[in-house]
């Protein structure tokens, strides 16, 4: 018997399930909604050149990955899962406001920027970390969960680009920003109105704290609250001061070092018995790391690819650049929920769907390599092959990204699961810097927005080819891998249920 039958509708979908995965989408909404628009906005409202804001669109990026570290270390500390969430979302509200206000000043825009990412780094990992702790450990429906949860994320974020691009092309830019406001203003709701299904999940450990006052005479709450205001004011003048590829390329090696030391940091904290798990968890967190890195393009190099060099007619109507941005998570909706009801999850090839998820990254860019072998003679590209290249990226995703995710929330012990969550978030930001690395190197000369499409063409098509390369490496190294990955995952979980 499937498991679609032998499984009922509510064990499926509990309703702590329902309403993450509601919050989680429009969240992501507002996130990948203002990303479809902000290399293309950097570009042509303000003319920077390709270098600067692929740097821009790296360090925001990353700083949003790298802060779950230090979001998951106060939930574990002190504030818990469900209070660092709501946080995380109302200064990321506050971000949003800030960039349809400042569309024609920088300096507002980048406060804007900054705040969105110091309150994805509050939320990010803890709303994961809220739906793992929400179901028991043995339970079989965890990593449906997780792939549910998985696509709703890219929910928000199929929506998304084709409605603020809309907005932003035919209204102007700000208006494309606030609805992306708009879209969290919608989850924070949703989030605050269920609170009594969320709670016990993601309370405080020690709910006598949040009453204390700490610092200054602020109880933890105003504090965090204060403290991320301020630091995103220091981050809006690390953008200010960015010089493109120079400062990413630095940026990538000080945030590299930080992902080993916390990494080793968590070893040596850890029980005997977690030691080898939390290994294993590194190895995996490498490899996502490594595919991410060019994951993350679709939003920068990719995104310019579509405006500069794809034919965007679609049935007679011009579509705008980033509203293409959809066409990966709408590949990963469909998949996802074809997953989750009628696959049955077993962790028996969990570590060789990771590994054709890797495949997957190859055969995405070889497919948009051999699109530019096809264009014609304005260097210009078919669609067709983006859409099979994004089919491609979604599926990988499908394969990697909630694999980690649910492995984190059971395999890491309790008193450090926000941290390693936030590690995984660490490694994003990484890779993050990687890909302004990589994007850089595609960078395209350009005056005041304007590049020539045969010379992007063939600087494309080269890079292209290059990526896919590396990927086809990559996945033969984990290839070989896979068995002793397998193997310690099975024997790190047998240990930890005796």
């Amino acid at each position: 018997m499937s498991s679609f039958h032998s499984i009922s509708l509510k064990d499926r979908f509990p309703k702590f399930l329902s309403v993450l995965c509601f919050t989680e989408m429009w969240e992501r909404f507002s996130y990948y909604g203002m990303r479809a628009l902000l290399v293309l906005f950097l570009t042509a409202k303000f003319g920077f050149q390709d270098e600067k804001a692929y740097a821009i669109y790296a360090l925001f990026a990353a700083i949003g990955y790298a802060g779950p570290v230090i979001g998951g270390f106060l939930a574990d500390r002190l504030m818990g899962f469900y209070h660092m969430v709501s946080i995380g979302a109302i200064i990321m509200l506050l971000g949003h406001a800030m960039l349809a206000l400042g569309t024609h000043h920088i300096q507002v825009f980048y406060y804007g920027l900054a705040l969105i990412a110091i309150g994805t780094g509050l939320f990010k990992g803890n709303i994961t970390n809220l739906l793992g702790a929400s179901y028991q450990k043995k339970d079989p429906n965890r990593e449906r969960g997780f792939t549910l949860f998985y696509v709703g994320v890219n929910t928000g974020a199929f929506s998304a680009p084709i409605a603020c691009a809309y907005l932003a092309k035919t209204l102007g830019w700000h208006y494309g920003f606030g609805l992306a406001g708009f879209g969290l203003l919608i989850g924070i709701i949703a989030f605050t109105r269920y609170k009594s299904t969320l709670w016990n999940y993601g309370k405080p450990a020690h709910e006598e704290r949040m009453n204390q006052k700490v610092f200054l005479g602020l109880k933890p709450y105003p504090l965090v609250f204060i403290a991320s205001l301020v630091a995103s004011a220091l981050i809006a003048l690390i953008f200010n001061a960015s010089e493109g590829g120079k400062s990413t390329s630095s940026s990538f090696l000080y945030f590299g070092g930080f992902v080993f030391i916390a990494i080793g940091y968590i070893l040596f904290s850890a029980e005997a018995k977690y030691r080898k798990s939390l290994a294993i968890l590194g190895i995996l967190l490498l490899f996502q790391m490594l595919f991410f890195a060019v994951e993350m393009q679709l939003g920068s190099l990719i995104n310019l690819f579509i405006e500069r060099n794809v034919i965007k007619e679609l049935f007679g109507v011009q579509v705008p650049a980033a509203a293409f941005q959809s066409i990966n998570p709408l590949f990963v909706i469909i998949f996802g929920i074809l997953f989750s009801f009628f696959l049955k999850s077993n962790n028996k090839y969990s570590v060789f769907k990771f590994c054709l998820g890797l495949l997957t990254m190859a055969l995405c860019f070889f497919t948009l390599y051999l699109g530019c072998l096809s264009a014609n003679s304005e260097g210009q590209v078919s669609q067709w092959y983006l859409w099979i290249a994004m089919f491609l990226m979604g599926i990988g995703e499908l394969w990697i990204a909630p694999l980690i995710q649910a492995l984190v929330s059971i395999l890491a012990p309790k008193q450090l699961r926000g941290l390693v969550m936030g590690v995984l978030f660490l490694s994003m930001c990484f890779a993050n810097l990687l890909a302004g690395v990589v994007a850089k190197w595609m960078a395209i000369p350009s005056v005041n927005g304007k590049v020539n499409p045969l010379e992007s063409l063939f600087i494309y098509q080269s890079g292209f080819f290059s990526i896919a390369k590396f990927n086809l490496g990559l996945t033969g190294v984990f290839a070989i891998m896979a068995p002793f990955i397998y193997k310690g995952i099975k024997e790190a979980y047998a240990a930890q249920v005796k």
